[in-house]
């Protein structure tokens, strides 16, 4: 097993949705079926980068047999904003798959 001290890896807050690009290098570089991510030092993580966290577990494990990768030494807040994210992906609604049509005006008739 391979630990990713994430905060010294990328910043103590991850609050863009390049933090998955720049992990998922990373775990390809070890070339080992199971990682931790350390989280430590990590204070903050947007709602978007939560959300490509998650997908980063969810397709690493799906990527490697066998593999898990894990999230450890999450502090409160950051875990709040993971089980919020967690619970907006279950509840997903659909997005329609056709739009009918869209009218636009031109600037002088507004």
């Amino acid at each position: 097993m391979q630990n990713i001290d994430v905060a010294q890896t990328i910043a103590p807050s991850l609050t863009s949705r390049d933090v998955s690009d720049i992990l998922e290098r990373r775990i390809r570089e070890l070339r080992v079926r199971e990682v931790t991510l350390d989280l430590r030092s990590v204070r903050f993580v947007s709602r978007s980068a939560a959300h490509e966290l998650l997908k980063l577990q969810k397709s690493h494990t799906s990527f490697w047999r066998r593999s898990r990768l894990t999230l450890t030494n999450v502090s409160p807040d950051v875990r709040a904003m993971f089980d919020i994210v967690a619970r907006q992906r279950k509840t997903a609604r659909p997005i329609p798959a056709k739009i009918t049509s869209v009218k636009f005006k031109e600037f002088s008739e507004v």
